[in-house]
This record gives C-alpha cells, sequence and structure tokens, in this order.
C-alpha cells in the first residue's frame, strides 16, 4: 500500500472513530457486557469468559481501526515532507 493510500484509510478511520454514531455503538456494547457480567452468577464461569471474550474482541476492533488512523497521520506527515520539498527544490533549494 502506498502512502497516499495509507492517508486516505487513515482519514476514513479517524472519521469512524470520531463518528457519533459508531462511538454510540461501541459504547453501548461495552456497557451491555459490562452489565451482564456484573449480572451473571458467579458460578457462571464459562458465561463469564464468553463475555470478557466479546469485550477484548470489541476492544481488539477499535485498537485495529485506531491504529489505521495513526498509520494514516504518520503518511500524510511524510506527505506533506515531500510537498515541502518539492517546493523548496522549486526555488533551488536543496
Amino acid at each position: 500500500m502506498n502512502v497516499y493510500e495509507e492517508d486516505a484509510r487513515g482519514r476514513q478511520a479517524t472519521e469512524l472513530l470520531e463518528n457519533a454514531m459508531f462511538r454510540e455503538a461501541v459504547d453501548t456494547l461495552k456497557q451491555s457486557l459490562v452489565d451482564k457480567w456484573m449480572s451473571s452468577p458467579i458460578r457462571d464461569i464459562e458465561g463469564q469468559h464468553e463475555l470478557r471474550l466479546m469485550a477484548k474482541l470489541l476492544g481488539d476492533i477499535e485498537g485495529y481501526i485506531s491504529n489505521i488512523a495513526k498509520t494514516g497521520k504518520m503518511a500524510a506527515i511524510q506527505l506533506e515532507r515531500e510537498q515541502k520539498v518539492e517546493r523548496l527544490k522549486k526555488f533551488g533549494v536543496r
């Protein structure tokens, strides 16, 4: 994947993470998992384990999208630097 594609993906990931509906969905799911875990019987080890796995998976998804956003920010910085170098070259500065 080239720098331009990483920049575009990063912007999309940032938009997704900042999207109110996405945030609401993630926050609601997290709270629902916590509520179910808190109300589960202590002896339901298997059920608690499954809830923990679901919470981990949700966190992994958020982390993956966040990493794409971070990579996109780095790509944007790289593109900005390349553009500055090109402008300097136009003026004869190396």
